[in-house]
Formats: C-alpha cells, sequence, structure tokens
C-alpha cells in the first residue's frame, strides 16, 4: 500500500508481509501535518495491517524540527498507535537536532523501541534482525 499527502509533507509505503510502515516525513512539519499523518495511520494503516505488532522504519532526511508541534503533541500521538501494535521505530537522520528532538518527545513512550541510523540499508537491517 502506498500514501501520499495531499500537501507533501509524508508519504508511505506499507510492506504488509514485514508489518513495517516505510514513512518518509519532509520539510518544517506543523500540527497540521501531524495530525493528517495521525489519520493516515488510524483510518488506513492499522487496519490495513490488523492486529500485531508492526514497525516503522522513518525516513526523517529531510524533516525539519518544527517546535509549534510540541514534545506532548509527538509523544500522544506515539502512545495512541501502540495500542494498535506500534513497537519498533527505526528512524533515518544524519541531524543531532532531529534526533534530539524525537528522543525527548519519545522519552516516556516505553512501550515503542526506537533505534536511529543515517542509512536506510542499516535501518532495514535492523528491523530485520527484529524479525520484521
Amino acid at each position: 500500500m502506498y500514501m501520499r499527502d495531499k500537501l507533501g509533507s509524508f508519504e508511505m509505503i506499507v510492506d504488509k508481509e514485514r508489518r513495517v510502515v516505510h514513512e518518509k516525513l519532509a520539510g518544517l512539519f506543523t500540527c497540521d501535518d501531524s495530525n493528517r499523518l495521525d489519520k493516515e495511520y488510524v483510518n488506513y494503516i492499522v487496519p490495513y495491517l490488523g492486529k500485531g505488532e508492526w514497525a516503522k522504519l522513518c525516513d526523517m532526511t529531510e524533516y525539519m524540527v518544527n517546535t509549534s508541534v510540541s514534545f506532548e503533541d509527538i509523544s500522544r500521538n506515539l502512545k495512541n498507535m501502540v495500542p494498535h501494535g506500534f513497537a519498533v521505530c527505526a528512524i533515518i537522520t544524519s541531524n543531532v537536532v532531529v534526533k534530539d528532538y524525537i528522543s525527548m518527545a519519545a522519552k516516556d513512550v516505553d512501550a515503542i523501541t526506537f533505534a536511529y541510523f543515517t542509512c536506510e540499508q542499516d535501518a532495514d537491517e535492523y528491523l530485520r534482525r527484529l524479525g520484521y
């Protein structure tokens, strides 16, 4: 399954067999972008994957931190996906600001394992080692 945001802020490819969502975030992400992304997961991705754990391979190489999207907003969106099976998040970024921002937002989300990589190949190999 392939999905692209109408404003181009994100795109997703869902590998149902591996139970991995390949997500790419681009640009200065706003609260509206975050809300649209969350709705895509709730309305399409989670029902498509069905029950069980799944992982996300999140490419944030073109993502820019926007402090109007608070730590609480990000944390809430992450926690909302936990009951739907979100278990592992492999994030691709070489930007220390992005890594630190996401790490701070996710610090209270113990149910999801986060790992950071600088290239897609390493992130994908990590998920495969975990069985995804």
